[in-house]
């Protein structure tokens, strides 16, 4: 069985997430603990926060390919030492906060 773990982030900076992300990713990629396991896992980042996982259609590709990026070892191999962009999401609270009021209302 194969499962799909996706990574969401929906702050400001944290020290040390990028870090945490990369331990995630290679420990469900390990082929040496692969033989230990019952399932496989896939890795993805959800981009630009909450905004990605809200405006993403799973049925358009195009949706998908701008929310949506595969995560492997080589991928994340530097994000400890030099970070990364692909989580850009500054300015989408408010954009959450306006959306929650509008269905709340």
């Amino acid at each position: 069985m194969k499962m799909k773990i996706a990574i969401l982030t929906g702050g400001g900076d944290c020290p040390g997430l990028n870090g945490a992300i990369k331990w995630v990713t290679k420990s469900a990629l390990d082929s040496r603990m692969a033989a230990n396991r019952s399932v496989s896992f896939e890795v993805v980042g959800l981009v630009e926060g909450w905004k990605g996982i809200l405006e993403v259609d799973p049925d358009d590709q195009k949706s998908c390919v701008r929310y949506i990026k595969h995560l492997d070892e080589e991928v994340v191999r530097t994000w400890d030492r030099y970070g990364e962009q692909i989580w850009e999401h500054r300015g989408q609270i408010p954009l959450i906060r306006k959306m929650i009021v509008r269905e709340v209302n």
